[in-house]
């Protein structure tokens, strides 16, 4: 008798998501550290894990939290480099951008709204008036725009990240997988901390 796939098997799913959303950004990852900047393994990553992200936001969520971890300012600082310019789109706000997209999606077409709360709406308040501010400092006061662009994603597009955990992590069940994510990108850099004391020097530096 072949067993049944229950609907809840989507945290299963999820799991298995983020697991290959991790591994594409990783190779991307490994490969700029050991061989140099590689424009392809970067689009492929950044594409991968986005369209992964859109379709299962929590997986790329979970990626996120992992590869932060574990690869720090290599995940979420390294920038696009095309025709000897560098544009400052890390991974981590493609990846993200999958996942406030898709968040956003299943938030429209859920019928179960979430109830926004007195804090919910300061914030909302705050990243509006981030985000004006961006665009009157660079059409009206004529800003650095790189200056005000990473102003705007500091404070504005990093800031969806609080109602990206408030719709994305509503019950314990959520919570703890995110849990789990956490605690494995932990033990993997304790394994990196190991590797880096035999090697003599840390890894990333």
């Amino acid at each position: 008798m072949k067993a049944k796939i229950q609907p809840n098997d989507k945290n299963f799913i999820e799991a298995i998501t983020a697991i290959l959303i991790i591994a594409a950004v990783a190779v991307f990852l490994f490969v700029n550290f050991v061989t140099g900047y590689s424009l392809a393994a970067y689009v492929f990553a950044a594409v991968f894990g986005f369209a992964l992200s859109l379709f299962y936001p929590r997986s790329g969520f979970y990626a996120i939290v992992f590869l932060t971890m574990v690869f720090e300012r290599f995940f979420t600082l390294v920038p696009i480099y095309w025709n000897r310019t560098e544009y400052k789109i890390y991974p981590l706000d493609i990846l993200f951008g999958g996942v406030i997209l898709g968040a956003a999606v299943q938030y429209f077409s859920d019928r179960k709204k979430i109830e926004f709360k007195t804090v919910d709406w300061l914030v909302g308040f705050f990243i509006l008036a981030s985000a004006v501010y961006f665009f009157v400092s660079v059409f009206f006061l004529q800003a650095d725009f790189s200056i005000a662009f990473s102003t705007f994603k500091n404070y504005a597009f990093y800031g969806l990240f609080y109602f990206a955990v408030r719709f994305l992590f509503q019950d314990r069940a959520k919570l703890m997988s995110l849990i789990k994510f956490i605690l494995a990108g932990a033990i993997s850099v304790i394994i990196f901390i190991v590797v880096g004391v035999l090697h003599g020097e840390g890894l990333w530096t």
